[in-house]
């Protein structure tokens, strides 16, 4: 069948079987030859199946210089295209891939501080290395507690048979939250060499600035998380969060 997308946005299916709506920032939408898209029949959540040479697309691209594009829906859909889906599975697309950008970003932020320290290591300032002064240890010290959250983050989902979206909410919320202050560090550490394209490391940052943004930012899963723990009725928040783990 070949490539395929899932499309999520504000996308509507009228009585007629139109299918309407403008989503924005679909990952390699132009590579895809059939879209799964999720839309609103009234107030009930559908998935139709498209070819994808019936929408408009405006190509674009991430900060990783990744395709993200930009869809334009206007589409006669056949009954027989479309299926109701309830919303827990809608939101499990939603879950499972926060899941992945996190240990995706996880390793990359122990790559970019493999790559800062022995960057430290073999630039010289003033007749030695630059890890060598106080300054640069605070910092490469912040970066190395935030990454050993980051990986014991990731390695929650990792060890599960069956994915909870509290720890998803927790997972992407924390390697984001690094992601923001270890590419900071990185490149000041770097300086302007981390920019250049030739250099490893801003692969590494312009990554994990566009995976933050994917699937949810921090704020959306620190505000999900917190509307979990208050639904609890208990109102023992000291006991939720030890009951983490």
């Amino acid at each position: 069948t070949g490539p395929m997308c899932f499309v999520q946005g504000d996308v509507s299916l009228n009585e007629s079987g139109q299918l309407q709506g403008s989503v924005h920032g679909v990952k390699f939408a132009r590579h895809c030859q059939t879209l799964l898209v999720a839309a609103r029949r009234g107030e009930d959540p559908v998935i139709c199946h498209i070819p994808a040479g019936t929408v408009a697309v405006t190509q674009g691209k991430d900060l990783a210089g990744e395709p993200r594009d930009d869809l334009e829906l206007f589409v006669q859909v056949q009954p027989q295209a479309c299926f109701e889906i309830d919303e827990a599975k809608l939101d499990a697309v939603l879950v499972w891939g926060a899941a992945m950008r996190s240990v995706m970003m996880a390793g990359a932020l122990e790559e970019a501080l493999a790559a800062t320290v022995g960057y430290a290591l073999e630039r010289k300032q003033f007749g030695k290395a630059i890890a060598k002064f106080q300054a640069i240890q605070q910092q490469l010290a912040v970066f190395a507690t935030q990454v050993a959250a980051s990986t014991r983050a990731a390695e929650t989902l990792m060890v599960q048979s069956e994915i909870a979206s509290i720890d998803v909410a927790i997972a992407k919320a924390r390697i984001g939250e690094a992601a923001g202050i270890c590419a900071e560090i990185a490149h000041q550490v770097h300086g302007a060499i981390g920019y250049t394209r030739d250099h490893r490391l801003n692969h590494l940052t312009r990554r994990l600035w566009a995976w933050r943004d994917a699937f949810g930012h921090e704020a959306y899963w620190q505000e999900r998380l917190g509307r979990t723990l208050l639904a609890d009725q208990t109102g023992d928040l000291w006991q939720q969060v030890t009951a983490l783990g």
